[in-house]
């Protein structure tokens, strides 16, 4: 009798495990080695990796709560900050937190009913895997949108594809040249931009801008009277609106370089300074070309521009003073040096 109890209880076994499939948990993710030779010191691989160990860390800790896994530690969080000065032991750190987490995956015996029907097993896995993302996805969804919005950001601004969606302003110094005309004297002055990118309302036009730009020029005219000669600072007053269009950048050593096109409007008027019977009046079409060099700072983004305008006035540019007139030609040309700065993206 005590060999048929224990051969009934051998075949028990048997049955039961022909009914039922123990197997390890399979990680959701499957984590890459760290960055190697060069790559270790490259920011742009770094960071990249940086936010793929944070995030397959975050899916690997979801699922061990899902399997039961008690008191899962919490993956620290990352900001810009990290990103923009990313060390290789940085993305060591969120390495090892997602391997930890992928081997207590794989450690983890789950027992289920067996399906002997294949097409239900993967339909069941596919749930599995779509609720874990899921969990994931809305137990970090702050984290998340963020870090996701970074990683965008960081490939775009190193494949040269990233354009500022944003509001900018910008300050210039602008030097006339007046073609050799020796009553008329023109001298660096200021100017101020404000720009507006509308791809971030509008959704396209990426690569364009509207602006307007005002500064007040600082021209002197030479005069005489009896004999004697003397140096008149005009109180002067232009404004500049139009859209500008910029060309594919051109990315070298994780800086950008491309050219911009500008049509527009512009007025100028005013008066000599404290001297009545003086008047300037001129109006016309503006064309720009600038070449500018962007991305200088990731997260404090900063071009530097070089270029000039191309002013097509309506009619020719004339200072009119008490005693005479001091004309200059129908089509002037401005140089620039400019510094604009991106105040919202």
């Amino acid at each position: 009798m005590k060999k048929v109890a224990i051969i009934l209880t051998i075949m028990s076994v048997f049955l039961s495990f022909s009914f039922v499939d123990v197997y390890a948990a399979k990680p959701i993710v499957e984590i890459e080695q760290m960055p190697k030779g060069k790559d270790k010191k490259n920011k742009k691989v770094l960071a990249s990796k940086l936010i793929e160990y944070y995030n397959n860390a975050i899916k690997l800790a979801v699922q061990l709560e899902y399997l039961g896994v008690e008191k899962v530690p919490k993956v620290p969080d990352i900001d810009a900050d990290l990103l923009k000065k990313v060390k290789y032991r940085d993305v060591g750190k969120y390495y090892k937190l997602a391997k930890e987490f992928e081997k207590k995956v794989i450690e983890t015996d789950v027992i289920l009913c067996a399906e002997k029907n294949d097409k239900l097993q993967d339909s069941i896995a596919d749930m599995r895997v779509a609720h874990i993302n899921d969990l994931a996805k809305n137990k970090s969804i702050a984290r998340a949108n963020s870090i996701e919005e970074q990683e965008k950001l960081f490939e775009s601004f190193y494949s040269g594809t990233y354009t500022p969606k944003s509001l900018s302003i910008g300050i210039a110094e602008n030097l006339p040249l007046f073609n050799n005309i020796d009553n008329l004297t023109a001298n660096p002055n200021l100017s101020v931009r404000i720009a507006l990118n509308t791809a971030k309302i509008t959704g396209f036009l990426d690569n364009t801008e509207f602006w307007y730009e005002y500064q007040e020029p600082n021209i002197k005219t030479k005069e005489s009277n009896a004999g004697v000669e003397f140096e008149n600072k005009w109180d002067l007053r232009m404004h500049q609106a139009g859209f500008s269009a910029q060309t594919p950048k051109l990315v070298l050593f994780g800086v950008s370089h491309y050219l911009e096109g500008s049509i527009g409007y512009y007025w100028l008027s005013g008066e000599k300074y404290n001297i009545g019977n003086s008047s300037v009046d001129n109006k016309g079409i503006l064309l720009g070309a600038n070449y500018i060099i962007s991305n200088l700072s990731f997260y404090n983004h900063f071009d530097i521009t070089l270029g000039g305008n191309l002013l097509l006035g309506d009619n020719e540019l004339i200072f009119y003073t008490s005693q005479n007139k001091i004309e200059a030609e129908t089509t002037n040309i401005t140089l620039r040096l400019g510094f604009k700065y991106h105040l919202w993206r």
